[in-house]
């Protein structure tokens, strides 16, 4: 994160933990998300993200999108003349897209 993590307050999370405080993994994991949240208002950062995944549950997730990933995989397949379209669409638009910002100062890193 921006503001960085705040290691008092994993410290105090492992420190529960250890006591029994938070019992379950889904426990730990609302402390943590907390903990992060919190740290985010005291900095004022804004449009944080944070997920937490169930791994148990990632087979389930593999195979409901593992045959749209094929098949749309085969469609851009670029030895294939509607892949290779694709691919050349997707690459001007993305220059298109990269010429309005081109001169824009912010993306040049003048400490370098």
């Amino acid at each position: 994160p921006g503001h960085g993590w705040d290691y008092q307050s994993l410290g105090n999370i492992i420190k529960a933990a250890g006591t029994g405080a938070a019992d379950t993994e889904a426990g730990m994991a609302r402390m943590i998300i907390q903990g992060f949240l919190d740290q985010a208002k005291l900095y004022r950062t804004k449009g944080i993200t944070l997920s937490l995944v169930n791994l148990e549950t990632w087979g389930a997730a593999y195979a409901a999108v593992s045959g749209a990933a094929t098949q749309l995989k085969g469609q851009m397949d670029p030895s294939t003349t509607a892949g290779a379209a694709l691919v050349v669409s997707a690459l001007q638009r993305r220059a298109s897209a990269m010429s309005v910002i081109i001169d824009q100062t912010t993306n040049v890193d003048l400490g370098s």
